[in-house]
């Protein structure tokens, strides 16, 4: 579960930390965090991360965080943290700050005066902690959904301390796919053949082509039986 650039930059403590530009990218999902130690950052990313810039380690100018701002946009983090004072980055520059608005990009500037270690283990704790609310609440649900609980009222006092809103309508979809064993006795072969006659080039395409009916064959077979769920009040 992630949180937004909005949501962290809300955290008690990190307050001084200021949106320079791109606001329209404030609810970006962040997945992690990233200290930028090299030149470039495209090979060192994943997408969905915060990535601080810092200039201790590596000398910053414009033109570079101008690379690295296109570089993180191509390759989907959730915004940048850029650290200002008078040792290393003096201020951001306003070519970046444009540059950022015009992205959609999140620009944060944090001094320098504000540890590291404080705001990176805020954030860290914070996304820790979301991605476990959501593991309890898949749990919650699971054990719903499969009527394995010893006290219904307990579980419902551990999903209202895990925030799992039971006053609402709720919809659960039940899939049951029937007649597997004929489609891979139908189609197993098709694939094999197709795939151990390609080239490496070709590979890809002939095993679209043999799973497509495979997938005309699950769709029929879907749509022959509906079960409906009642809604939760």
């Amino acid at each position: 579960m992630s949180l937004t650039v909005s949501e962290l930059l809300a955290l008690e403590g990190l307050s001084a930390l200021r949106l320079r530009a791109g606001k329209q990218g404030l609810q970006r999902a962040v997945r992690w965090y990233y200290v930028a130690e090299n030149e470039h950052i495209a090979e060192w990313i994943m997408g969905g991360e915060l990535v601080f810039i810092t200039g201790i380690n590596h000398p910053r100018d414009e033109a570079n965080l101008i690379q690295l701002l296109m570089e993180g946009k191509q390759r989907g983090i959730a915004g940048m943290v850029i650290l200002t004072g008078e040792a290393y980055i003096h201020a951001i520059p306003a070519t970046l700050i444009a540059l950022a608005d015009e992205l959609g990009m999140p620009l944060i500037e944090q001094p320098y005066l504000l540890k590291m270690v404080i705001v990176t283990e805020r954030i860290g704790t914070a996304l820790v902690r979301s991605e476990n609310v959501l593991q309890s609440q898949r749990d919650i649900l699971m054990q719903l959904v499969t009527g394995d609980y010893p006290d219904l009222q307990m579980l419902h006092q551990r999903a209202l301390h895990q925030q799992l809103d039971f006053t609402r309508p709720l919809r659960l979809a039940a899939l049951r796919l029937e007649g597997l064993s004929r489609l891979f006795r139908q189609f197993p072969a098709r694939a094999g053949r197709s795939l151990a006659a390609a080239g490496p080039p070709q590979r890809a395409s002939a095993a679209a082509a043999a799973a497509q009916p495979a997938g005309q064959f699950l769709s029929a077979a879907g749509a022959q039986q509906h079960v409906p769920f009642p809604a939760a009040g």
